[in-house]
């Protein structure tokens, strides 16, 4: 028999199930892990909303690995320096300097408002009062030299409510502005 055969005979047989795991368990440990657990899980929702929604007939079982430990990676601050200072267009560079600075979502800092910007205080209020509130929450953090002083440079220049602005007639220092 080929060796084919001879492998599809084994996989069939419910022996080798375990044995079958080792390899999977085995890639897992890898740096792959986390992205294999997330996807095992989109997959299983998706399953799930399958078979709610009467596409399956039943949620076939998924094999879960546990949960990865989550990586913290930092960038130094000569890092940091190099990627505001790579930026070609003002608002690129704020955005980076407030994401940087605040570890803001994207979507937080590009609805970010003048009107949550509080000088005075030092701080800036991620949080949207006309946008529904979720568990992920967004955070009111105080505001470092290089934000404020990336922010009163952008203030100058803003034509709209929305601290990042592009798209715009070009302004002085290479801002893009207009939403």
């Amino acid at each position: 028999a080929s060796t084919r055969a001879l492998s599809a005979e084994r996989v069939r047989t419910s022996e080798t199930i375990p044995s079958a795991r080792a390899p999977a368990q085995a890639t897992l440990a890898s740096t792959a892990s986390a992205m294999i657990w997330t996807e095992l899980t989109a997959l299983s929702s998706f399953l799930g909303w399958a078979s709610k929604a009467d596409r399956i007939p039943k949620k076939p079982h998924i094999w879960m690995p546990e949960k990865p430990a989550p990586k913290d990676k930092f960038i130094s601050r000569e890092q940091a320096r190099k990627l505001i200072d790579a930026a070609k267009n003002q608002h690129i560079r704020l955005f980076i300097i407030l994401a940087l600075q605040t570890a803001g979502r994207m979507g937080a800092i590009l609805d970010l408002k003048w009107d949550r910007i509080d000088f005075t205080l030092g701080r800036i209020n991620l949080h949207d009062p006309e946008r529904e509130t979720t568990s992920k929450g967004r955070a009111l953090v105080p505001m470092s030299d290089t934000a404020q002083t990336a922010l009163l440079k952008a203030q100058e220049y803003a034509l709209s409510p929305y601290v990042i602005e592009w798209l715009g007639p070009a302004a002085p220092g290479n801002f893009m502005v207009g939403r």
